[in-house]
């Protein structure tokens, strides 16, 4: 399981942070390599594969914009995380082949309480009082790329997305730049991430040893193949005034 809800309380905070930021678009090829059904029985959770699940292969693109280095004081103090030469999402992420049927087995999903796409890098130490029993003891730096729905009653959510995990120094990456950053992405373009994508649908209906509970799971591989620059909306702007006034001046001149 992975620290998705927590962040919720944080993307609106900080996507004013990605102002006149940086953009790119990552592009992954990934491919769906298996679909895991969850449920309960007798009070119990039962997982299964599917095995007759089809490996499908496609492209997922995510935007994103550079920002500055962050340390929320709230994550800080209950997990020890800090966000760090984070970056923002302000568009999109690609859907999946598999995103209308896993969506639509959520009835009750309805619209989303909370929908938001954000790509970071964080730097996760075990906070004094001990890592929560999901989280990977010791030091790591993440790309995560989270697009995430919840029902307006908290008992379905959906969410889809690209993480990319190393361990590492943390002194180290504490001192990089942005242009550390991209260096860092654009080393690992044309590698293969086993596992690094994930798609999941879960339903709860009922509470305590009586819940039902419904969920699944796309799970695939995924190689970085592009970072491409992005300019940002007031470029264009600026790229339309020129033409503007070239066409103007090219008036003048037949005139």
């Amino acid at each position: 399981m992975r620290y998705r809800g927590m962040l919720a309380m944080v993307a609106l905070s900080l996507t004013s942070l990605a102002a006149q930021a940086e953009a790119y678009d990552l592009t992954f090829d990934v491919t769906a390599t298996s679909r895991i059904v969850v449920g309960t029985q007798d009070g119990a959770y039962v997982e299964s594969r599917d095995q007759l699940f089809q490996s499908q292969r496609f492209s997922y693109v995510v935007h994103f914009e550079l920002g500055e280095a962050i340390q929320p004081p709230a994550f800080s103090e209950l997990q020890g995380m800090k966000l760090f030469g984070a970056v923002y999402a302000s568009g999109p992420s690609s859907t999946s082949p598999f995103t209308e049927q896993v969506r639509g087995a959520l009835s009750n999903l309805g619209e989303p309480m909370s929908s938001y796409n954000m790509a970071y890098y964080d730097l996760y130490t075990p906070a004094s009082g001990g890592a929560p029993s999901y989280m990977v003891a010791g030091t790591q730096l993440t790309l995560s790329t989270d697009s995430e729905w919840l029902s307006t009653d908290g008992n379905a959510s959906y969410m889809r997305g690209i993480w990319l995990t190393e361990p590492g120094e943390p002194a180290k990456w504490d001192a990089w730049t942005n242009a550390d950053f991209m260096a860092f992405l654009q080393a690992r373009v044309g590698q293969l991430h086993q596992g690094a994508y994930m798609e999941q649908g879960r339903s709860v209906i009922g509470a305590g040893a009586g819940a039902i509970v419904n969920d699944v799971k796309i799970y695939g591989d995924a190689t970085l193949v592009s970072i491409t620059a992005v300019p940002e909306p007031a470029t264009f702007a600026l790229m339309g005034l020129g033409l503007v006034g070239i066409a103007a001046a090219a008036r003048r001149r037949q005139a």
